[in-house]
Parts: C-alpha cells; sequence; structure tokens
C-alpha cells in the first residue's frame, strides 16, 4: 500500500494503512463478506508492503464463512485488483504470499445484454 506520508513508528504506519482501507477500498467492495475477508488479511499482514500468508481455512474460521464463500470472496478480490499474490502456495498446508494493494475494487465481471 502506498502511503503519502513516511511514519515513524511501525504503530502509525498500520493506523496509516487501516485509515487507508476504511477510507478508500472498504466503500468500494460489494458486500459485508468482502470486507470481512479483506479485514482478517489485514490483521494477519505484517511490514509496509501490507504481506500476508494466511490459509482460506484460517480465513472461514475466523470469519465464520464457508470456506467456499471464502474462495469465491479471495478470487473475486484478486480479480477485482484489491489483494495481488506475489507466490503461490506450495504443497498442502501452505498458504499463498500475497499482498493489499490499497486500490479500490474493481469488478471485471461481464454483463452479458
Amino acid at each position: 500500500m502506498t502511503d503519502t506520508t513516511n511514519p515513524k513508528r511501525k504503530s502509525d504506519m498500520r493506523w496509516q494503512q487501516g485509515r487507508q482501507l476504511y477510507a478508500i477500498v472498504c466503500p468500494s467492495l460489494p458486500t459485508a463478506s468482502h470486507v470481512a475477508v479483506l479485514m482478517v488479511c489485514w490483521f494477519h499482514a505484517n511490514g509496509n508492503g501490507c504481506r500476508f500468508a494466511v490459509a482460506n481455512c484460517q480465513i472461514a474460521a475466523a470469519t465464520t464463512l464457508s470456506l467456499g464463500r471464502v474462495k469465491r470472496i479471495m478470487y473475486d478480490l484478486i480479480d477485482g485488483g484489491v489483494i495481488k499474490t506475489t507466490k503461490e502456495a506450495v504443497g498442502r498446508g501452505n498458504a499463498s504470499e500475497r499482498f493489499i494493494t490499497g486500490k479500490p475494487y474493481q469488478s471485471n465481471k461481464r454483463v452479458r445484454p
């Protein structure tokens, strides 16, 4: 996520990231479930790049959504440009490494006329 000022402390950086998510990204998301999944990802993120490696089953447990619903939402967030994958998961039990871009959600779904 990009920021306009250079925070001095790690906690200031986290507050700034949270404000950016709340002001820019969350209003653009289509449902409250999308917001819940994004916030769980943000809670697991660390560093200036907002990188995280959390499995879909962990997100499902934290949000009480079904695993299939969480997978659909994650694909939706990736397609919408909110989350990007840096390293795919290899093997069982390993989560993909992803980061939050900080950009608003843009739906890429095509509607048939």
